[in-house]
């Protein structure tokens, strides 16, 4: 069967009573649903299906698709409202290609699709809409975007959001876990549900990063550390020492290889102020035995660099993961980056150290 090719406003009536429904989109994005009555609202914040609250009667959210079971539905529900967030909201759907929606039915045969064209500011878009005529379901597309993002989506639609915190709940809530692994305790029951999906967003993140390297069921104790005097200056230099030394190493030993920028995504680094974050470039290439290797490196020049540009890498055939640079003639950012801050932060840690050796009269 060829699957309907719907276009935006278009409907058409659903036979299968269990459904699912997916958008495919190169942005990095979370799946949402709002199962809202006749007059386009949820009857309450139970009604909202999303990352940290994946089940409501009849819409279940598993693994980044939303499986409906319409026989399920309350009888009060007559729309379910299917809505891509990207993760980054200071990006836009207008930046990417366009995002595609598809309906399958249980046994996996498509439905429809629904590419979800002529996108600009918006950063949340509602895909698909699944709802009551009659006796009969159907599905309409929809592609309306709200360039006011997640807050002002869930607003329109009945959900509360706001800072204070929900009183907390009279018995002990057991941690639920997600099938992603990752974990969602008690106390974020308290949070609104604005900063719940910051916080999932950020724990999504997290939860890649560990499932890519094979250490998901790794359990550790973090310790924050604020360094209000600047004794760890010192380290900070000798690791940026190190940096300069492997990569004049690589330099002149490393084995040579074309290889090209594959991505560059923002990097929170923690501290509060306006340079917070920055960019972070990955680059890719093959080694001489076959190996494809991806690793981040500051950027060769002073104005950053273009996604599929190429580069020259400079790598340890031992060690290509962790010991590679795309410093070079032309290209002296990895060089000048790690000696600046060794010079500075080496300055300012010498600096340090004279200081309270005088105070102490060790001088």
């Amino acid at each position: 069967m060829t699957p309907v090719q719907l276009i935006k406003g278009q409907n058409m009536p659903l036979h299968s009573p269990d459904l699912v429904v997916v958008v495919r989109t190169s942005a990095a994005s979370d799946l949402s649903a709002l199962l809202v009555t006749a007059a386009g609202r949820v009857r309450s914040d139970a009604d909202f299906v999303f990352y940290n609250q994946p089940h409501a009667p009849g819409a279940d959210l598993v693994a980044g698709a939303l499986r409906i079971s319409l026989a399920q539905v309350p009888a009060g529900i007559d729309q379910i409202r299917t809505v891509i967030t990207l993760d980054d909201q200071r990006t836009s759907f207008g930046q990417f290609p366009a995002p595609i929606a598809t309906v399958t039915d249980h046994a996996g045969n498509v439905l429809c699709e629904y590419r979800i064209d002529q996108l600009g500011p918006e950063s949340v878009v509602i895909a698909l809409e699944v709802y009551r005529r009659d006796t009969e379901w159907k599905v309409r597309a929809v592609g309306q975007g709200y360039a006011g993002g997640f807050a002002a989506l869930v607003t329109d639609h009945g959900v509360t959001v706001d800072d204070s915190p929900a009183p907390s709940p009279a018995v002990p809530v057991t941690p639920a876990r997600d099938p992603s692994g990752v974990r969602t305790v008690a106390g974020e029951a308290t949070l609104s549900l604005e900063k719940r999906q910051t916080l999932d967003l950020r724990k999504r993140e997290v939860a890649k990063v560990l499932l890519t390297k094979g250490a998901s069921g790794i359990r550790a104790r973090v310790i924050l550390v604020i360094d209000k005097t600047g004794s760890f200056s010192g380290v900070f230099a000798v690791r940026s020492a190190l940096r300069l030394s492997l990569v004049l190493r690589l330099l002149r030993h490393g084995e040579r290889v074309q290889g090209r920028c594959s991505n560059r995504r923002t990097v929170d680094r923690g501290w509060v102020g306006e340079h917070s974050s920055v960019n972070e470039y990955v680059f890719a290439f093959r080694t001489h035995d076959g190996r494809n290797v991806e690793f981040t490196d500051h950027t060769p020049g002073p104005f950053g660099m273009a996604i599929g540009a190429p580069v020259r890498v400079s790598y340890d055939p031992a060690d290509p993961v962790r010991n590679a640079t795309v410093a070079g003639p032309g290209a002296w950012g990895p060089v000048l980056m790690p000696a600046v801050f060794t010079l500075v932060l080496g300055t300012f840690a010498m600096g340090l150290l004279l200081g309270c050796a005088a105070l102490r009269g060790w001088l």
